[in-house]
């Protein structure tokens, strides 16, 4: 399968011709269209792609209307589920024919594997089927985004983990490698 980060399209083609994306701009989720008051009923498309256009235009609409994209190639990080298991002082496991990242934190298990679009998403170990996962906007090669926003959820709910090194008195759960 071919996996193409929403930060990779640099152009779309519509029913019009193509239009070139300003660089990060392109995203896929719903879209709710709402007329001015007493002008019409609103309308959601649940499946919808919006861009900004280098020519300064915003474009959105059904995903059905994309007929094809251009995008730029990039070399993977194939190293990018190591640095995270590294940095978590986890473990590669592979989940339903995924490759994850398992690790604890306040003696819990975690997974952390990437979406079938590229993207991470993160939960409790062995509740991947019962429990909605966090999914991330985070592109494979932001691992340190994904440190950052991982830890500081994980910690919200589940508390700090493991105590500050006595050392320093530094968050090393957080910490980049050296």
């Amino acid at each position: 399968m071919t996996r193409v980060g929403w930060e990779q399209v640099r152009a779309v083609l519509l029913a019009d011709g193509w239009h070139a994306a300003q660089r990060d701009t392109f995203r896929v989720g719903p879209i709710h269209l709402t007329p001015p008051e007493g002008k019409g009923e609103p309308v959601a498309w649940p499946d919808a792609f919006a861009f900004d256009g280098t020519d300064g235009e915003k474009y959105a609409g059904p995903l059905t209307s994309v007929l094809a994209i251009d995008y730029a190639t990039v070399e993977p990080t194939c190293c990018a589920h190591d640095e995270l298991a590294q940095r978590l002082h986890g473990e590669l496991v592979t989940v339903e024919d995924c490759v994850t990242v398992r690790f604890s934190h306040a003696d819990r298990d975690f997974d952390v594997w990437l979406d079938a679009t590229g993207h991470w998403c993160f939960v409790e170990s062995g509740q991947r089927e019962t429990a909605k996962s966090v999914m991330t906007s985070l592109p494979e090669a932001d691992v340190d985004g994904l440190m950052s926003l991982m830890m500081g959820e994980l910690k919200a709910v589940w508390g700090r983990g493991r105590p500050p090194d006595p050392r320093d008195g530094r968050d090393h759960d957080a910490s980049p490698l050296s």
